[in-house]
């Protein structure tokens, strides 16, 4: 299957990709294929959705919401670090199973505390304001307002389509991304690898914003 075929291929196309044709679109995007590249991203992505959601009906600590997470968290990895592999599947593989392997720790340790603190009070009432009385923004804590600068920030300085990707997932209720899609006419991946690249951005505007703060 030849992948540089001047349009974007489909999820499918992209799932049934051989190795050695994931490979050969590793040493394209090198060589500056800027459509190599996206190919390559989007094929990173996607393996990472199957693999996580595949695995949802085995692992009981694993949730719809976990698998996406961890998707939005191997693609970011996959997009940092795709120009320094040897071998893009077997990178893939390899961190697919370490990242769902820590979530599962993870979630047996949590379930541990959970189940220590279960019976301790938590919730204290905010000094001198009732909470029944509060306005949702006198609720915030110091860490909500920041991240809520952060995201103000990165919206003014993203491009005008993720803009209004985002906003569609800010209202109430947020659109789904598969219905964003079909407003915008894009795919639901491209939708969902355009947010999970915002949220980046925002994290680190956040990171700034607090060492100043």
């Amino acid at each position: 299957m030849t992948m540089l075929s001047g349009k974007m291929p489909t999820e499918k196309e992209l799932l049934d990709l051989s190795d050695e044709e994931v490979e050969r679109l590793l040493s394209s995007s090198r060589a500056n294929s800027s459509e190599a590249k996206e190919q390559l991203l989007t094929w990173g992505y996607l393996i990472a959705q199957q693999y996580f959601y595949r695995n949802l009906p085995r692992e009981r600590a694993l949730s719809p919401e976990d698998a996406e997470d961890l998707t939005t968290a191997f693609f970011l990895e996959f997009e940092r670090n795709w120009p320094r592999l040897h071998s893009a599947t077997r990178y893939s593989r390899h961190v697919l199973k370490r990242n769902l392997r820590r979530h599962l720790r993870r979630q047996k340790l949590r379930r541990r505390r959970e189940i220590i603190l279960r019976d301790e009070a938590l919730e204290k009432e905010a000094e001198g304001l009732s909470a029944e009385t509060m306005q949702p923004w006198q609720k915030w804590t110091d860490e909500q307002f920041l991240q809520y600068q952060a995201v103000l920030r990165a919206l003014r300085s993203t491009d005008e389509v993720t803009r209004q990707i985002i906003q569609f997932r800010l209202q109430e209720p947020p659109l789904e991304h598969k219905e964003i899609a079909g407003h915008l006419g894009m795919v639901e991946t491209a939708i969902r690898m355009r947010v999970t690249r915002f949220y980046a951005i925002v994290r680190k505007t956040y990171e700034k914003i607090r060492y100043f703060n």
